[in-house]
């Protein structure tokens, strides 16, 4: 009980760059026993900010002052207790008389009872069936108390006991972790009230399954339940440094960052949790009977090629291959596989044998073949800035150097250590949370604009910071002597990059007046009218609604798996009944259930009609079909501010702003629109947003922005140009294809994503005109039409904003511009 002497609230300031920072010390007890509890949860609610006490029940708690208002709670809970809520405001006061926080035990009829064990039992096993190679987990900067979850599912709702949890270390680089595993019921989708007492474990091993016994436990239960795992603490030099495997397997995760705070959904993923159980005998388990696996690898010349579509010819279902090229498909001996690639002639192969097909494709574009297949990082920045001695670039350093200006720092940062956490190499112990031993006394140097900085680096406001270098080691550093022989990091703040980047804004405001680029009115207006492509055609014969029912009956079974069929019989029957229209539409779902890009599709064409709930139900769907691809998670946050679920939607792009959805990769395109998105979110929606995690860049209204205009394609392999004319008849055109755009084409077939954002900010006032060209394929085939879907918004973020949903067909405006929008600016 020592600890408690040092029970105390500090508050204190740094120099002109600081904030107040708030530090809580203090030790949890037993009211009666006044005995400490260990591994008690501490934090705010909500608020991101929560650790666990320690064996002798101690704690501290440090933060900005920003980050807390004195509205907040600060709550305090362990199993069997009554919680402990005391609101910021009332804090300092209460621990000016106390340096102890007590909590009552709760009486013993009111806690968690265990059920009464199965009589006639069968053993089984629930839960997670194929470890993945993704992972999740914690880092050495991860707070005591954060914790991840996932949703096991029960093949029925009768009595099931657990025996074994077992789950697979993937990286344990800590001595040995203490973690908890808590059991939750399912409330509103998410982890509510414990169902059992808790248990503690520690690992030790660097890797592999872990077994844990939970027969004394005596846990049963009924119905789906959660479970999940939260760290307490950590030993050894490389604290917190442990990941789990994900599963393969489709389902529902939840992480939460700290104590006390608010879950968090992470859609279409689990942790690789499973349990052998007892359960009644009635219970049948259904075996999958499924098509046998077809596997294979597709290569290039000796390179894998990840990203290749792989379909069985004559069906809707297909597959895309991997890092490694590999691919895994349903079908059977005899069937004809079908290999896509936008770098690649097309191929078809004959089944023979089921296992290791080894599928080799021609490239396309020879000359560009190791631009395309080669799945290698973008080049480092070449110019260097905040060294002191002005841009340079790296090559003529004459040692390494790593930088990063503000739109790569980490988009929640509180502090200067959150902006670059885990960029850098070098920078691991002794730079954490709450930190203040990144000084010349650890023989690391601190330069900021130039000079020397002396002090708590956590006190230097994030929101002044343009840009961070960090020169490890000596070289480089011989100015600073033996006080920087671990290094130096280089900070620039945004008033010594003032002038630079006025250069930079004027470069960009004159992209548009080079010589030559004038526009001659030479697109041809685009028209959605009944040019009916597929046999639907035969519907303008019918002199009645009832006649062309008929005949659509009669047609529907030969054009089953067109997708344009049910495109077109969707916009004739408009006329006579909407309805009876969006039946067809309905018809299409089902049969492209397990199509990603028919159902991309015509969830198009239910936004273009403004069903967005429909649309929302179709892209929840696709999600589960590609949970690897990034694209799945922006439509399925874009399709939650649709439906109003603003909550939800913020939720989601905050994950993918801080990349903490596992095995997906949200590279720098996808994340200037969610960065767009989560600002339109806090001007538009902010009473709905819990926003003040964010960092305050966030804050700039969405309102800046004169006009926005996203694009978005269900075929990845669609490649097409759009032309934008500014009110003065310059024009400027954005290429997406192969020989024109490979670096950016090669991006999205890794990354998985499909979509473009273009901003109008400062613009000139009046018409911009919008024009779009297909190119044409030799692959081509219109089962599944190549849609492009442009959203338009006028005024973005203001009161009087509108937005207008076009859908194109790609292959009826090729080989020529086509006007497809327009755009007014005042």
């Amino acid at each position: 009980m020592k600890k408690i002497l040092l029970a105390l609230l500090i508050f204190y300031s740094g120099n002109l760059f600081s904030q107040a920072m708030i530090q809580i010390r203090s030790v949890v007890a037993d009211r009666n026993s006044r005995q400490p509890l260990k591994y008690v949860n501490v934090g705010f609610v909500d608020r991101g900010l929560g650790t666990v006490t320690d064996k002798e029940g101690y704690f501290e708690l440090s933060f900005l002052e920003k980050r807390i208002t004195n509205n907040d709670t600060l709550q305090i809970t362990s199993q069997n207790y009554y919680p402990l809520r005391i609101a910021f405001s009332d804090l300092k006061s209460i621990m000016d008389k106390t340096k102890v926080f007590y909590l009552s035990k709760i009486p013993i009829d009111l806690e968690i009872t265990k059920k009464e064990a199965i009589e006639v039992t069968v053993k089984g096993q629930v839960g997670s069936t194929d470890i993945s190679e993704d992972k999740i987990g914690w880092s050495e900067e991860s707070m005591k108390g954060s914790e991840f979850a996932s949703l096991i599912d029960l093949p029925s709702n009768k009595d099931t006991q657990l025996l074994n949890l077992k789950f697979n270390v993937a990286n344990h680089k800590a001595d040995s972790s203490k973690v908890r595993i808590n059991f939750y019921s399912v409330v509103s989708g998410i982890p509510g009230a414990k169902i059992t007492k808790s248990c503690l474990y520690s690992i030790k091993d660097k890797s592999g399954e872990q077994v844990i016994d939970l027969r004394n436990q005596e846990i049963i239960v009924n119905s789906r339940f959660i479970v999940g795992i939260e760290l307490l603490d950590s030993y050894g030099d490389y604290a917190n440094q442990l990941q789990l495997n994900m599963s393969r397997n489709l389902g529902i995760s939840y992480l939460k960052s700290s104590s006390q705070d608010t879950w968090q959904n992470v859609p279409y993923k689990m942790l690789d949790f499973s349990f052998d159980v007892l359960r009644s005998q009635d219970v049948l388990v259904k075996e999958d009977v499924g098509e046998q696996s077809i596997n294979g690898v597709v290569k290039v010349g000796k390179k894998p090629l990840q990203g290749c579509e792989v379909m069985v010819k004559g069906q809707l279902y297909y597959t895309y291959t991997k890092s490694d090229g590999t691919f895994s498909i349903k079908a059977k001996k005899g069937d004809v596989l079908e290999f896509r690639s936008l770098v690649t002639k097309p191929k078809d192969v004959t089944v023979q044998e089921p296992q290791n097909m080894k599928v080799a494709l021609r490239s396309k574009y020879d000359s560009l073949s190791e631009v395309i297949l080669n799945s290698e990082s973008e080049e480092n920045k070449e110019l260097v800035i905040g060294l002191g001695i002005g841009p340079v670039k790296k090559r003529s350093l004459g040692y390494g150097v790593y930088s990063l200006d503000n739109k790569d720092f980490n988009k929640f940062a509180i502090n200067v250590p959150d902006l670059i956490r885990g960029r850098f190499p070098g920078l691991f112990n002794g730079f954490g949370r709450g930190s203040s031993s990144f000084i010349l006394s650890n023989r690391r140097a601190v330069v900021v604009d130039g000079a020397v900085f002396i002090g708590d680096i956590n006190t230097i406001d994030p929101n002044i910071v343009a840009s961070i270098s960090w020169v490890p080691g000596l070289a480089g550093n011989t100015i600073y002597g033996t006080n920087a022989r671990n290094g130096v990091l280089y900070i620039t703040t945004k008033a010594a990059m003032r002038n630079l980047e006025s250069v930079k804004r004027k470069e960009k405001r004159n992209s548009l007046l080079v010589k030559g680029n004038y526009y001659k009115n030479s697109a041809r207006e685009y028209q959605e009218t009944f040019k009916f492509e597929t046999s639907a055609v035969n519907l303008l014969t019918a002199a009645s609604f009832e006649t062309a029912k008929s005949i659509y009956l009669e047609e529907l079974p030969k054009n089953k798996s067109n997708i344009s069929f049910y495109k077109e019989a969707f916009t004739y029957f408009l006329q006579w009944e909407e309805k009876y229209a969006y039946e067809i539409l309905g018809i299409g779902i089902e049969i492209t259930y397990n199509n990603p890009k028919a159902l991309r599709a015509l969830a198009f064409l239910y936004e273009e009609k403004e069903r967005f709930h429909v649309s929302h139900r179709i892209y929840k769907r696709i999600g589960e079909l590609e949970p690897q691809r990034a694209q799945s998670y922006m439509d399925l946050a874009q399709s939650y501010v649709s439906i109003g679920d603003y909550k939800k939607a913020f939720s989601l792009y905050k994950l993918i702003l801080d990349n903490k959805i596992p095995g997906v990769v949200f590279g720098d395109s996808v994340l200037q629109i969610a960065v767009t998105e989560i600002k339109y979110l806090v001007t538009k929606h902010k009473i709905d947003v819990d926003y003040r995690d964010l960092h305050p860049s966030f804050y700039s209204k969405a309102q800046d922005l004169d006009g926005r205009i996203v694009f978005e394609w269900n075929d990845p392999q669609s490649e097409f140009d759009i032309q934008f004319v500014n009110p003065n008849g310059k024009y400027f055109t954005w290429q997406h294809s192969v020989s024109a755009s490979p670096k950016e084409l090669n991006k999205e077939r890794l990354e998985g994503y499909n979509t473009k954002e273009f901003i109008l900010e400062e613009s000139d006032p009046g018409i911009w005109l919008v024009n779009l060209k297909g190119h044409t394929r030799n692959d081509e085939y219109h089962n599944v039409p190549r849609f492009v879907k442009c959203t338009l918004y006028k005024s973005y973020g203001m009161p009087d904003q509108s937005k207008t949903i076009k859908i194109i067909e790609l292959h009826k405006i090729v080989d020529d511009n086509f006007s497809i929008a327009s755009l007014q600016l005042d």
